[in-house]
């Protein structure tokens, strides 16, 4: 035998022990005959553990998406055009299912966020039909004659939405039909100019408080709530899935830390994400989840102002109706949402103008909606000076201080005791580290100009009245100096790479770790006879 074979087999037979000891497999005896009930092993797999906390994360990414109202599609025939459709839908769901893998923060933030937007909402269209009454009784006293308009607004009653009315306004649901559309030009638009270029119109709640309630240009959409929990797509299976899996999870966490037995990091990670996505579900339990459809309302221009005043007058109509919609575009304009990732709708992206005279543009799902902070609410908000410190954009600054406190949980959490007994000290550490920078270092994100970007970045148009046959208005464009690209570059390296570096390390570590398990992580407990996936 050769000896560069002989040395083969010596170091082969000489590594056997190492190598049955990388894998272990339980040999349990078979029970006797008779037996009615046999117990769970003591022992717990590595596929087990990996299994059930891939079940909570699965089902915790998936259960609390809350997307707004997606592009309305034609009704497609055949297999394969059903299958692409289907596709579709999937990978934009999966693509959110990502993002709350990797920043489920955000996703509180911006749950949050769109919580109390719909809070206030609800109370500012009550605030503005109180105080339209209040003027117009105010001049039916000055006039001492009767007033059409009153009586009106007296008989159609205060509005009657609620919050899930507002949360769907906020997603794009209720639709303006305008009759005519916009011209489509091929040119970078801003996303809230976009969405008024079409037919159809996907107003969000303050645009409607402001042509339906300040003003009597449509009617607001009455829809009883009864509607909205019928088009509620919100699985009661998934939700129970969900609480079962992670209700067993916590048990077995509590249970092991009892009886003295590690738990791993992955299980501990697991524990983070279900925290933080309970916090979410609980935040968005009045919005409804999974709303394919819209409900549109004409718009009769018969109510709608000319621009130039009363006394101005038309003689075609298909002018005076474009005068009338270009008035109106301007004034919503400024009503929309704020966008936190992009404010430019690209040209590229712009259905053609078959398809805007057909279907309305859908809100982007990053869309962030107009919050009242304004010394004029009612409700005072604790951290309503703090906003205003930060930045003049006072709905980017809400989701990121709120996306704050969703760190604290989420780091805070990777701070409980892990198995580390056969981990080096320095990784042990470094996890730590992790821990505490995922939990603090977004407050120190808060002051950055390039998180909180300039309010009026995403919505300034120049809105100025239509004259010499200026029909489209010029939108400004954000200066993009020299400067200002140095400092995003300085922000991005000293403010978010090292969270993000502690994020996935956090994220790899939870995998990597299990192949350095002592022998008493795979010890089981009572809990593993609770229902569970895994």
């Amino acid at each position: 035998m050769p000896n560069s074979l002989k040395t083969a087999v010596i170091v082969i037979l000489s590594r056997l022990n190492y190598t049955q000891a990388f894998s272990f497999t339980p040999n349990c005896t078979l029970p006797p005959y008779g037996t009615i009930y046999v117990s769970a092993p003591t022992v717990r797999s590595t596929l087990s553990i990996v299994w059930e906390c891939l079940g909570i994360l699965f089902l915790c990414t998936w259960s609390i998406q809350h997307l707004n109202v997606p592009e309305q599609r034609r009704s497609v025939k055949g297999f394969w055009n059903k299958f692409k459709v289907y596709v579709h839908a999937f990978l934009g769901k999966a693509k959110w299912a990502g993002l709350a893998l990797i920043a489920l923060e955000y996703l509180l933030g911006r749950a949050m966020a769109e919580r109390k937007a719909a809070k206030d909402g609800v109370r500012r269209l009550q605030e503005s039909y109180s105080s339209r009454v209040r003027v117009l009784r105010e001049k039916l006293e000055d006039l001492k004659q009767p007033s059409p308009e009153l009586s009106k607004l007296l008989e159609q009653g205060a509005p009657s939405w609620g919050i899930a009315h507002v949360y769907m306004a906020n997603a794009g649901f209720f639709v303006l039909d305008t009759g005519i559309s916009i011209p489509r030009l091929d040119r970078p638009f801003k996303i809230n100019e976009a969405l008024l270029r079409g037919r159809y119109w996907a107003l969000n709640c303050r645009q409607w408080q402001k042509i339906a309630v300040e003003n009597d240009y449509v009617d607001l959409p009455n829809i009883e709530a009864a509607v909205l929990e019928r088009l509620d797509h919100k699985s009661a299976l998934v939700t129970i899935l969900a609480v079962l899996q992670i209700t067993t999870h916590i048990a077995q966490l509590v249970t092991r830390t009892a009886l003295g037995l590690p738990s791993t990091p992955l299980e501990i990670g697991t524990l983070a994400f279900a925290a933080l996505s309970a916090v979410i579900y609980v935040t968005y339990w009045d919005r409804p989840q999974g709303i394919e459809v819209i409900h549109e309302s004409k718009l009769d221009f018969d109510r709608l102002p000319l621009p130039g005043g009363a006394g101005v007058t038309i003689d075609d109509v298909n002018v005076e109706k474009s005068f009338k919609l270009y008035k109106l575009r301007n004034e919503l304009m400024d009503l929309g949402h704020t966008y936190l990732f992009q404010d430019d709708y690209p040209s590229v992206s712009l259905p053609p103008q078959t398809s805007l005279d057909e279907r309305p543009i859908p809100i982007p799902n990053h869309a962030i909606p107009v919050l009242s902070f304004g010394s004029g609410s009612k409700t005072r908000t604790p951290w309503r000076g703090f906003l205003r410190r930060l930045g003049p954009s006072n709905e980017i600054s809400y989701v990121f201080l709120t996306s704050a406190f969703g760190g604290l949980i989420f780091g805070g959490l990777h701070i409980l005791p892990i198995d580390s007994s056969n981990v080096v000290a320095l990784e042990y550490l470094i996890w730590l580290a992790s821990s505490c920078l995922v939990a603090v270092w977004p407050f120190l994100m808060l002051r950055s100009s390039f998180v909180v970007r300039r309010h009026f970045d995403n919505r300034m148009f120049d809105a100025n009245p239509i004259m010499q046959g200026q029909i489209l208005p010029a939108v400004e464009k954000a200066s993009r100096s020299r400067l200002r690209v140095r400092t995003m570059v300085i922000e991005i390296a000293f403010l978010y790479t090292p969270y993000l570096l502690a994020r996935s390390y956090l994220l790899i570590a939870m995998f990597r770790t299990l192949v350095f398990l002592s022998p008493v992580s795979f010890e089981n407990t009572w809990a593993a006879l609770l229902p569970h996936w895994g």
